[in-house]
């Protein structure tokens, strides 16, 4: 039987120039239980420490060869680049789009969409627009939306907004700032707790009657909130 010397694939990852010290495996397919020494010698054949010299330092120069690639950017080409471009203007134009279709449906002054390429994905309501990132789903868009209408509820006064997401706010923990009785994830409770308790479930439940889209940011599973929702949207009509 003729067995290869190779290098075992759990000494593979931690070569060093002083791999030639270390013992190398051979094994074929049925088994890599034999274990040799660069000096053993298999079926009456003596390994050559040349041929093992040749093989760790193809294993070596390879391994440098990935390192350099894994760590040299790749820049992207003209093409790919106009590509993502025109993606961007595509994905901006629709969300505009969507988004007059919801404000001129409840009367609305429509509000500008922006794209931002150096925000985290999603979108925000910016007050003076809504910001998005690349393609963003319909129940995003709607979500922002619902930020927009509760503002405009509101007098376009935050502390009037934020003192008002308190209705929306079920299971309040005077504590934590938490709407512990809420369906966001608890990362999402703790983030709106920072900002104003109840203001992202007004969201979900405004953008949620605007769209009648029950997505994974327009929920509302609470008749009684979306009758607040409701009100709200009557209520902007008061300060149009």
């Amino acid at each position: 039987m003729d067995l290869a010397p190779v290098i075992d694939d759990a000494e593979a990852v931690p070569i060093t120039a002083n791999a030639l010290n270390l013992p190398i495996r051979t094994h074929d397919d049925r088994s890599r239980s034999y274990r040799y020494s660069r000096n053993s010698v298999s079926s009456g054949r003596e390994v050559e420490q040349s041929e093992i010299v040749r093989i760790v330092r193809e294993v070596l120069a390879q391994g440098s060869r990935t390192v350099h690639e894994s760590l040299t950017p790749r820049t992207p080409s003209p093409r790919e680049t106009v590509t993502a471009q025109v993606a961007q203007s595509t994905c901006l134009e629709r969300a505009a789009q969507y988004v007059n279709q919801l404000t001129d449906s409840v009367g609305a002054k429509r509000i500008e969409v922006v794209g931002d390429p150096t925000m985290a994905p999603r979108g925000v309501f910016a007050w003076n627009s809504i910001k998005i990132r690349g393609c963003v789903s319909k129940s995003v868009l709607a979500h922002e939306v619902g930020h927009y209408i509760h503002a405009l509820s509101s007098g376009w006064s935050w502390g009037t907004m934020s003192a008002d997401s308190m209705v929306f706010c079920i299971g309040f923990d005077s504590e934590t700032d938490r709407c512990e009785g809420g369906w966001l994830s608890d990362g999402g409770k703790t983030s709106e707790a920072l900002v104003a308790p109840g203001v992202e479930h007004a969201a979900h439940c405004i953008g949620y009657v605007l769209s009648d889209i029950y997505g994974s940011y327009t929920k509302c599973p609470h008749d009684h909130l979306i009758t607040e929702a409701h009100n709200r949207i009557q209520l902007l009509h008061t300060f149009l």
